[in-house]
């Protein structure tokens, strides 16, 4: 039994990652949710010291994908309300990465703030 399921997982496995589609594409990924408020603060990013666009300087490095944070109201967070990773701001990020030639995974945080394995509060909003 446990040798015909191996055969059988084994088989799945080299199936899933030799199809075309996986084979050609290696994400190099980069967390750039930040960006926009640390330009907001007067944050500047150097190459070779010269200022460049910092989703820029991540793709001519070979990233291929930018990771966009979304909380649901961060406005709502009682300790630092901000705009910053809203609905508004995930989109301006989404669309400096297309603008690089990156892909963008984005990460839905079913939260008001920073959402971790040890910290999963739900959105004010959702709380009544």
């Amino acid at each position: 039994m446990f040798r015909e399921n191996a055969v059988i997982y084994l088989s799945l496995f080299i199936a899933f990652f030799s199809h075309p589609l996986m084979a050609d594409v290696f994400y190099k990924g980069v967390d750039l949710s930040y960006v926009n408020q640390m330009e907001d603060c007067g944050a500047s990013y150097f190459e070779s010291g010269l200022a460049k666009d910092p989703y820029q300087i991540m793709a001519d490095h070979g990233a291929n994908l930018v990771r966009v944070r979304l909380w649901h109201n961060p406005l709502a967070w009682p300790a630092y309300p901000t705009l910053y990773s809203s609905f508004d701001d995930a989109k301006l990020t989404i669309q400096r990465a297309h603008s690089s030639g990156m892909k963008v995974l984005l990460d839905f945080h079913y939260s008001d703030t920073f959402a971790d394995p040890g910290k999963q509060h739900i959105p004010a909003a959702w709380a009544s």
